[in-house]
């Protein structure tokens, strides 16, 4: 075992703490709000990249229409986790 084993147990021991004190609703749909925003990016970028001319201008738009809309809806999915969590916590199954 090497110190990259280590540190990769220590991650994976630190998220499933944080998933416990977050809650699965949170980080389940944090995490499908991201994959639905990369979805969306890659649309935009196979639609729109034809139209850029140029290396550096065509490179800067695939990453901002990848990582805008990941960040907006892992966001919008993050906060209606919160509101399910919250929702949810009061239940007992």
């Amino acid at each position: 075992m090497d110190a990259l084993d280590v540190i990769l147990i220590l991650v994976v021991i630190a998220a499933a703490v944080h998933g416990v004190r977050l809650g699965a609703a949170v980080q389940i749909l944090s995490f499908a709000g991201a994959l639905i925003g990369i979805v969306i990016g890659v649309i935009l970028v196979v639609s729109i990249s034809p139209h850029i001319h140029g290396r550096l201008p065509k490179t800067f738009a695939a990453l901002l229409m990848l990582l805008v809309p990941a960040a907006a809806f892992w966001g919008l999915g993050r906060q209606l986790g919160a509101r399910a969590w919250k929702h949810l916590r009061g239940h007992v199954f």
